[in-house]
């Protein structure tokens, strides 16, 4: 006759069919499982843990590259108004620092945003690239102009227009005081235009000079002399104001360069404050997610060391009364029969 199930799930079936031995085995085998089971449970959810506290470790990275990032821009921004108002390798140097910041946080950040993200950071790439060169445009003109009075176009200047007053000065013999005093007020007038353009950049002052030269040529043409004796300072004059209009020439070229870098730069703030508000956006998320694996990983490990608990617990119960019933009712036999 076959068994049914609830005779197979009888305690008395059970028993009938488990000796003493196999369970005292059970007692000590139920505590195992369930501390294997709660290691097993620790280890994936280690693993989770770990997982999230990579991409928290990930996300902070992005976060202080894209930092660093925004930080180049504005050492590069102050650098080139450094250079503006006195250019100079500290200036050089100052925004040379700044770039290199942004090209070393820009590499970290390509290498940590999703790959919808990379065509933005590949046109900003190219736009630092673009700014990048134009300054060492604008230091090769620098360099041609002179950083100092005595150096490049801006010490030719000055030895120009201090040859030409030594001409009027010492070597005017032949001309009337009044004429030679006329000519030397005029090209005092010229070199202050000149002094005065060089701090203002004042288009005003250019065409003050420019206007000042003429008149300096006109007095001169007043004066009378052989044309060997008027060869000489007419040449100076003339190589002096050539110089001053290649001087001009290299700092307007220098100025439309430094106005085009610091556009380019201040263009690409926004996109530096929309990268560093997603990587902070990032950094939040993956804190969160942190947070939920630790506090998940935790109730796992309660709940699975309760439930083994309690499972152990029901099977010492069923395995000791299984036990105690039989002992008991030997007992009670033996009583009787005594």
């Amino acid at each position: 006759m076959p068994l049914s199930v609830p005779r197979i799930l009888s305690f008395k079936f059970l028993n009938s069919k488990t000796s003493v031995r196999s369970r005292i085995v059970a007692i000590a085998v139920i505590p195992l499982v369930g501390f294997l089971t709660n290691g097993i449970t620790f280890t994936a959810g280690e693993t989770d843990v770990a997982g999230a506290f990579r991409s928290a470790e990930h996300a902070t990275e992005l976060a202080d590259a894209s930092e660093e990032f925004k930080a180049g821009l504005a050492a590069m921004r102050m650098g080139i108004r450094d250079f503006i108002a006195d250019p100079s390798q500290d200036a050089i140097s100052a925004f040379e620092a700044g770039s290199a910041q942004v090209s070393q946080s820009l590499h970290t950040i390509e290498s940590s945003v999703s790959v919808d993200e990379r065509p933005v950071l590949f046109a900003l790439t190219r736009s630092i690239a673009a700014v990048q060169d134009d300054f060492l445009t604008v230091k090769k003109e620098q360099r041609n102009l002179g950083f100092t009075d005595t150096d490049g176009i801006r010490g030719n200047l000055n030895r120009t227009g201090a040859a030409v007053e030594t001409i009027i000065d010492q070597e005017l013999t032949w001309v009337a005081d009044e004429d030679a005093r006329k000519l030397m007020i005029s090209l005092l007038t010229m070199r202050r235009h000149e002094a005065e353009y060089r701090l203002s950049r004042a288009p005003a002052l250019r065409s003050r000079f420019s206007d000042e030269a003429a008149h300096f040529n006109s007095l001169f043409d007043s004066v009378d002399g052989a044309p060997s004796m008027r060869e000489q300072l007419i040449e100076q004059v003339q190589t002096y104001a050539d110089t001053f209009a290649q001087w001009v020439a290299g700092v307007e070229k220098v100025g439309s360069l430094i106005v085009s870098i610091d556009s380019d730069i201040e263009s690409m703030t926004p996109i530096a404050d929309k990268i560093l508000g997603n990587a902070r956006e990032r950094v939040s998320a993956a804190s969160a997610a942190l947070s939920a694996s630790q506090a998940r990983t935790r109730q796992i490990i309660i709940w699975v060391g309760c439930v083994a608990a309690l499972i152990g617990l029901a099977f010492s119960w069923w395995i000791g009364r299984s036990i105690t019933r039989p002992l008991s009712g030997l007992a009670k036999a033996m009583t009787r029969l005594a």
